[in-house]
């Protein structure tokens, strides 16, 4: 227990680190086309989050009533979770793709998501472990 604050700074480090890759991505783009970003996704983060958020719930909901065993619950949460992501950048990168933004958005764009998806599973792994494993 005494690690999970450096794991959640570790964690906090990698998505920050991957949100500003994204952003600074933004110089490859016109000024219409930043516009078009609000139009092209708006949509897809307001049923991200309610997506995300039921999850958490659920997960949350699974654990309190002990539903199925922490190590299944968990296991299941993460693969979920992880599986919604790699669904999402997808989703983001054909989007992207089908109007024409620039590949070099595009790229830095995916290397960011990559990035971000890699401290939710380094993340989720040492949680993982610190809490079912021993």
């Amino acid at each position: 227990m005494g690690n999970l604050i450096f794991y959640l700074i570790g964690f906090f480090v990698v998505v920050y680190i991957a949100r500003t890759l994204g952003e600074k991505a933004m110089k490859h783009l016109d000024t219409e086309q930043k516009a078009g970003l609000i139009d092209l996704f708006s949509k897809q983060r307001r049923y991200g989050s309610a997506i995300i958020l039921c999850l958490v719930i659920l997960f949350l909901i699974v654990l309190q009533f002990k539903l199925v065993t922490p190590l299944v619950a968990f296991s299941t949460y993460f693969v979920v979770m992880i599986s919604y992501m790699l669904f999402k950048y997808y989703k983001t990168y054909t989007k992207l793709t089908e109007n024409n933004y620039p590949p070099e958005y595009i790229n830095k764009i995916v290397f960011a998501s990559l990035l971000a998806t890699l401290g939710v599973v380094t993340f989720f792994a040492l949680i993982y472990y610190e809490f079912l494993m021993k």
